[in-house]
This record gives C-alpha cells, sequence and structure tokens, in this order.
C-alpha cells in the first residue's frame, strides 16, 4: 500500500542495473519512465532486451512482430488455463534462456 513516489523509489532500487528482460518492452520502459519523470526522477538508465526482437533477429526478420504465444508455441513452452503476469514472466524467462543460448550471448 505504497504510495506511487515510495512504489517507484523502490522498484528502482530493486533493479539496480539489472537487465531488464521482457516482450516488446519498451511499452513497459516507456511507462515507468513517464511516472518516472512526473515525479521529476529522470528516466531508467537499465539495458533491456526485448525476446521478439530477439527472435526476429535470430530468425532476420524485420517486418513482422510475434506475440508471447505465438513465440512460446515456436518454442514449445506450454501455456495454463490461467492468464497471470506471473506466468507471463515465467514463460518470458524461458524464452530468454532459449534465444540466449541460439544467439551466443553470454
Amino acid at each position: 500500500k505504497m504510495q506511487e513516489p515510495e512504489a517507484l523509489e523502490a522498484f528502482v532500487n530493486f533493479l539496480d542495473n539489472a537487465v531488464l528482460v521482457g516482450h516488446h518492452i519498451n511499452f513497459d520502459i516507456e511507462m515507468l519512465n513517464s511516472s518516472l519523470e512526473r515525479l521529476d526522477c529522470g528516466r531508467l538508465k537499465n539495458e533491456a532486451l526485448d525476446v521478439d526482437v530477439m527472435y526476429r533477429k535470430l530468425m532476420d526478420i524485420n517486418d513482422k512482430q510475434f506475440s508471447l504465444d505465438d513465440l512460446c508455441e515456436i518454442y514449445k513452452i506450454p501455456k495454463s488455463d490461467r492468464n497471470s503476469s506471473a506466468e507471463d514472466a515465467y514463460r518470458i524467462a524461458l524464452l530468454f534462456l532459449k534465444l540466449k543460448s541460439r544467439l551466443g550471448i553470454k
């Protein structure tokens, strides 16, 4: 039950200098940056990796975006009947690990 300024400060402190991984993550980063700028706190400086961009780079595809379900189907990552942000985060993490190894990222 934190107020927005305290929640954002705690979140930014938690992130520290971690690399952020997500699916179409630029949208999420811009939402966070908008809130940070509104509070006069600058912008996130963390590196961000997008599993959709990683897949398109691996497959040399520039003109199409893939949904999280599309990518999970391609890599045979199952989806449960429940739809939750925790499950999405888990599926994105699995995708990241698969793509990371195929792209040779350490």
